[in-house]
């Protein structure tokens, strides 16, 4: 069954945001176990982890797609034969800084607009007290500096919130709910999400909702977290979601590199390279694929696409080394850079008002660095795992001596 529904999600065309995540049928195949499993009237819990930038929110996308599209939702009638709705809140948009001042006020109206803009039909109404809820806890943080150390909590405004649109999905006679809570990890106050969890579960049970699925897309620390508080109270499955392997870019490739001559082993050698650089994450996969397209769009004859092709893997090599030229300073202020892009954490803008300077001499040091910066929860290493950032880095910061100041 669930190879069909792989088929028929691939031929109804889902977004390019998806399509580089496809090829993990694994997971893909868990995700539609899950979906399967709302009939059997019982309140479950999915968690989905894992790296930065690995996919996460695409397969929360992807459950949402699934569920929503009037195309593929054939075979959720079919097999579950109930009206199942979906909602998607994203924690992350609290924590985030979507505006140029760093007022509080001002992060929140930004949070208003973009829960507006994911309030969906006859839950607008619901989802607006949430706004409203939100705004009046803001209200009290007293328009705290964003390096000060912002915090929204997991406060019982917020359960009591998403409990009431969960009574309103109820009351439109729906016969299930699946409700995706997306970057639960984001949440400052992590180590009561536990509890949270717990009392909302044991809420929602106490209710007799029946088919409900409660998904939590978030990192392994937060897993862990909240791992045993759930088993206690409900079936839950855990999904990992990995970079993609040597063979899934292949086959991710495949049909974007299908004219190279097998014999030279182009192919091969493109792959290779591709996933050396990338390791496997599919967003830097889909930035290749986006350069590959265009050479393939000025290159009509094959050997002449080929040969870009070829050319292209080579340039960016020099790329890499031209970026490496024109940032290669003392004060490297493109680590402080990287650090705020990949850990995407409002906390580490304090950053930018210290000084960083360091220096070394091998990538032993580097990797110590490194690890001081895990330490101090600047950086999570995982995110340093793609090779081309690994020598950016040392080939950017390469001197004699190491010194760093904070």
């Amino acid at each position: 069954m669930e190879e069909n529904i792989i088929r028929e999600i691939l031929s109804n065309n889902p977004s390019n945001n998806m399509r580089s995540y496809i090829w993990d049928k694994d997971n893909l195949k868990k995700i539609i176990n899950i979906l399967l499993s709302v009939k059997n009237e019982e309140t479950k819990c999915a968690y989905i982890y894992g790296d930065r930038h690995v996919g996460k929110t695409t397969f929360g996308n992807i459950i949402k797609y699934i569920n929503n599209n009037n195309k593929v939702t054939g075979f959720l009638k079919e097999n579950i034969d109930k009206e199942i709705e979906s909602i998607y809140f994203d924690f992350y948009i609290s924590n985030e800084v979507r505006t140029n001042s760093k007022k509080i006020e001002n992060i929140i109206k930004s949070i208003n607009k973009d829960l507006q803009e994911v309030a969906v039909g006859k839950y607008k109404s619901k989802i607006y007290e949430i706004i409203d809820t939100v705004n009046i806890t803001a209200k009290s943080s007293n328009c705290m500096e964003i390096g000060v150390s912002v915090k929204f909590r997991f406060r019982e405004d917020y359960a009591i919130n998403i409990i009431k649109v969960l009574d309103d999905a109820y009351k439109k006679d729906k016969d299930g709910l699946i409700i995706i809570i997306d970057n639960f990890s984001s949440i400052c106050d992590i180590e009561n999400s536990g509890r949270f969890i717990k009392e909302f579960l044991e809420y929602i049970i106490g209710k007799n909702y029946q088919n409900l699925l409660l998904v939590l897309i978030g990192n392994i620390t937060s897993l862990n977290v909240i791992k045993n508080e759930v088993t206690q109270i409900c079936k839950d499955t855990i999904i990992h979601i990995k970079p993609l392997n040597l063979d899934q870019v292949k086959n991710y490739f495949k049909k974007y590199l299908n004219n190279c001559n097998k014999k030279t082993n182009c192919f091969e050698d493109i792959c290779l390279k591709l996933y050396q650089y990338t390791s496997g994450y599919p967003l830097y996969l889909k930035k290749y694929l986006r350069e590959i397209h265009q050479l393939r769009n000025m290159e009509i004859k094959k050997d002449n696409f080929l040969k870009a092709t070829d050319i292209y893997v080579k340039e960016v090599e020099q790329e890499i080394e031209y970026i490496i030229c024109r940032l290669e300073r003392k004060e490297v202020i493109i680590l402080k850079a990287i650090i705020l892009e990949f850990n995407g954490n409002v906390e580490n803008i304090n950053l930018l008002n210290k000084k960083i300077k360091f220096y070394y001499s091998s990538k032993r040091e580097v990797e110590k660095y490194l690890q001081k910066l895990n330490n101090k929860g600047l950086i999570h290493l995982s995110f340093w795992s793609t090779k081309i950032l690994n020598e950016l880095i040392y080939k950017t910061l390469d001197r004699r001596l190491r010194e760093d100041e904070f």
